[in-house]
């Protein structure tokens, strides 16, 4: 259609040609198809990426926790705070919040 070839420049000589094949209406929807199998792809590798990346947060995170259950005691106060610290860090980190928001089917921030 003249619409779709005015928005582009047109200089190449074989540019016309496959856009008059592109506008035909079985091949935009063809296309439609095979670009919904390649964003569904991706997003079902995003998302399993973001489940590794969370379980290993969340892995790190119970191990500094165990860690500060064995600091008992108001001597070990300041060495419970750095680890308080620390897993306050890695729960605002921005990877860990995009990866929670993936799983949970949300977009990233």
């Amino acid at each position: 259609p003249f619409w779709l070839k005015t928005l582009l420049d047109l200089s190449h000589p074989n540019l016309a040609h496959h856009l008059s094949q592109l506008a035909c209406p079985s091949n935009i929807f063809s296309f439609a198809i095979m670009q919904g199998a390649i964003n569904s792809v991706k997003r079902y590798l995003q998302v399993d990426s973001a489940k590794e990346f969370k379980e290993h947060v969340e892995a790190q995170i119970a191990t500094l926790q165990q860690e500060m259950d064995k600091l008992a005691g108001k001597e070990k106060q300041q060495e419970r705070s750095q680890k308080g610290r620390a897993v306050s860090d890695l729960r605002a980190g921005h990877r860990y919040i995009d990866a929670c928001r993936v799983v949970k089917g949300a977009r990233p921030i």
